[in-house]
């Protein structure tokens, strides 16, 4: 159930200087935390939060605060330079009359992604922390920063904008479709947002249409409807550039489900890749050259010992001398001589 978003930012007062190297990551279960380089070591830690939004601040000076226990946001994601935290896990009740945090969207101020504005303060500023809940009422599943805010709830797809600058006292909140998301962070694809929908049955590209000045999700499994209903739904998802653009899903019987795309030529396909274990979880990264690496935590019983491996699938390409590896079955043979007959 994690969620994580990349910081274009550092703190030069824990950090060694280097500019880009943190993440921030978070799980309903646990408070928010960033991960960073430090002195030649990774460092996992708490954020220190200042004016955490969900404490109860009772002096004039500044000071860090943790996430309060049992409120941790479940999703989270960067716009126009702020972090944004959504979902906490506290009190998902449906139709509560008094609302939820888990329907809350937090963003942090503009370039200062561990800072929330001074709750005491009676000035209002463009680059202030922002908080609101939307009359869509219904728990947040993720959040996604495209040109709008982008919010997928259990029940509800909506948007945020603002006419002008987005800050506290310019932002509106618009639904725009009421498929239902699951908790799985969305990927963008294209011109596309490809998320999770219908329990995780489903995968719907969000795209917005400037003629109508609307975003919609149509359903890209729609030739293929039970490709996720019966392997389990859709755990994790991961977007490959090169060489082929490549929706890459992980479901929940550990089999992967591959959305092959090209929305200028109008063509897309599903397929299945097991690869003889039970992938858990993935993630996607270059190599040197460029091309992409599909990482993979695969749980595989070898010699009777059930162990979990870190895998890869570095080859995607279609070239002619390639051993066809990212296929599910495949063998390769080549003729000795002329006369060879396969």
């Amino acid at each position: 159930e994690l969620q994580y978003v990349q910081s274009p930012y550092n703190d030069s007062a824990v950090q060694d200087g280097s500019f880009g190297n943190e993440m921030v990551l978070v799980h309903p279960n646990h408070p928010p935390k960033r991960l960073y380089y430090n002195n030649g070591q990774y460092v996992f830690a708490e954020i220190p939060f200042t004016w955490s939004p969900t404490g109860t601040p009772t002096t004039q000076t500044p000071s860090e605060y943790s996430w309060p226990s049992g409120a941790y946001p479940a999703a989270c994601t960067s716009y126009l330079g702020r972090l944004v935290l959504a979902g906490s896990n506290k009190d998902p009740t449906l139709g509560s009359l008094t609302g939820s945090l888990a329907e809350k969207v937090w963003m942090t101020e503009v370039g200062r992604w561990f800072r929330f504005t001074d709750p005491n303060s009676t000035e209002v500023n463009p680059d202030d922390s922002i908080e609101f809940s939307s009359t869509y009422r219904s728990p947040i599943q993720w959040v996604h920063g495209q040109s709008n805010l982008l919010v997928g709830s259990e029940s509800y797809e909506y948007v945020s904008n603002a006419d002008g600058i987005y800050s506290p006292g310019d932002l509106g909140v618009f639904l725009q479709s009421t498929h239902g998301s699951e908790r799985v962070q969305p990927v963008p694809m294209g011109q596309y947002v490809l998320f999770a929908a219908e329990q995780g049955s489903r995968v719907r590209a969000m795209q917005y249409i400037a003629e109508s000045e609307y975003w919609i999700s149509p359903d890209t499994t729609i030739y293929h409807p039970d490709l996720f209903a019966r392997n389990g739904g859709i755990r994790r998802m991961a977007r490959m550039r090169n060489p082929h653009q490549i929706c890459v899903c992980v479901m929940g019987n550990g089999v992967l489900a591959l959305l092959h795309q090209d929305s200028y030529a109008n063509i897309s396909a599903w397929s299945r890749l097991s690869v003889g274990g039970n992938v858990k979880d993935i993630c996607v990264l270059p190599q040197e050259d460029g091309t992409d690496v599909l990482y993979m935590l695969v749980r595989r019983t070898i010699g009777g010992v059930n162990k979990l491996y870190l895998e890869a699938i570095a080859d995607w390409t279609y070239a002619e001398e390639n051993n066809w590896g990212y296929t599910g079955s495949s063998v390769t043979f080549i003729p000795a001589a002329a006369s060879n007959v396969i």
